[in-house]
């Protein structure tokens, strides 16, 4: 078959909060030579492609480099998102009932999907286990995965280190949805499939400046958005909190914002700034939410939490901020300020909503309020 015969797909990819270019082709070596001639191309194990940053110029680069050679299908990179299916459960009861994958598999998918639904697990966390116990499933193809042994899956997961070169975290994500089946479906005993958990690397958390966050504001000239991006960096938000707050969660009273069914479903009260709330009631003269504090188009149905990030990442750049700001950032940056203006990490926990004072700990390494008071060793060096 001559090569212009073949079909390359182009679709969204979303890695790490970063926009990519998926490119999808059939495995033919003619197509793979050129693939590798792409710039920035790189390959993505999770779920077995290629992608390019998501500019014009690589985006050009795959038309002029196939012109003639093949035909290149860009539809599902440009169609805009079904919002009334995204990011919901009915989108992914429809995604795994249309899968390709054994009867037996397809079975045990959609168990553990209403069970997930059930115990109301976030549809992002929810994705995320289908995903990794799909690809577990799809190992071992001819298993009867109800009565898979401890060894097969330890197999696997040393098949993802090394044969997959996996991250600690995705492994980490693997071992969770794995243990997820066998515990809330079969309800195997834990010490069953035991597995040893990899050494998750430690990074610090990226946090931006106080003048950062002022420039950030004076740039959202939109109310609504600038009342969103504030009730974030001021209360600690992730974005998900944020984006489902509603009306009564705001306590103008006692100044704090209620958080209802947060990560591992816990509820907390954090801040709510006088500033904040000055700029929420403007907000809320203007557009008049219904139910959600903050709507997307949709009278009545939450803003998203993609659409904040784009709008963050505008306001930014406008900013002038040369890294890539996203959403976690500010929360990150709220508890580091926190921390540098004296308020000690129990009640920052607390305002977080962390489990273990461990998680709060992180913010020491990144606040610069200890390491001011060290004098430099190499000024004193210079010294006269």
């Amino acid at each position: 078959m001559a090569v212009h015969s073949k079909k390359i797909k182009l679709s969204k990819l979303r890695i790490n909060q970063q926009r990519f270019i998926r490119i999808d082709f059939e495995n033919e070596e003619g197509i793979k030579q050129l693939i590798k001639q792409l710039p920035d191309v790189k390959w993505y194990n999770p779920l077995d492609c290629v992608f390019i940053p998501n500019t014009p110029y690589h985006l050009q680069s795959v038309f002029r480099l196939f012109k003639g050679l093949a035909w290149i299908d860009a539809n599902a990179l440009f169609q805009k998102r079904d919002l009334t299916k995204a990011d919901t459960y009915t989108g992914l009861y429809q995604k795994y009932q249309r899968i390709k994958i054994g009867e037996k598999a397809k079975e045990a998918l959609l168990l553990m999907l209403d069970r997930l639904e059930g115990l109301r697990y976030s549809v992002r966390t929810a994705n995320i286990y289908l995903h990794c116990f799909e690809k577990f499933l799809s190992h071992y193809p001819s298993h009867d995965i109800d009565k898979i042994q401890k060894h097969e899956i330890e197999q696997y997961l040393l098949h993802l280190v090394r044969d997959r070169e996996m991250s600690a975290s995705t492994q980490n994500q693997t071992i969770n949805a794995i243990k997820f089946y066998y515990e809330h479906i079969l309800q195997w005993d834990t010490q069953y499939y035991h597995v040893q958990r990899p050494n998750k690397p430690t990074l610090l958390p990226k946090v931006i400046s106080k003048w950062d966050i002022q420039n950030i504001l004076n740039q959202a000239t939109n109310i609504k958005h600038r009342a969103l991006l504030a009730c974030i960096y001021g209360g600690g938000l992730r974005v998900s909190e944020a984006c489902h707050l509603r009306i009564k969660d705001i306590d103008s009273e006692r100044m704090v914002i209620n958080v209802r069914g947060g990560k591992g479903l816990q509820d907390r009260t954090t801040l709510l700034s006088t500033k904040t709330l000055e700029w929420l009631r403007e907000y809320y003269k203007i557009y008049k939410p219904q139910e959600y504090l903050f709507e997307g188009e949709a009278k009545g149905k939450a803003y998203s939490p993609h659409s904040v990030r784009r709008l963050l990442d505008r306001y930014a750049k406008r900013a002038q901020i040369t890294v890539k700001v996203t959403p976690h950032m500010l929360r990150h940056s709220f508890a580091t300020h926190l921390l540098e203006d004296g308020v000690d990490l129990r009640y920052i926990q607390a305002l977080l909503g962390h489990r273990s004072s461990k998680t709060t700990e992180i913010y020491t390494h990144v606040s610069t309020k200890e390491i001011k008071e060290f004098r430099n060793p190499l000024d004193s060096i210079f010294e006269k």
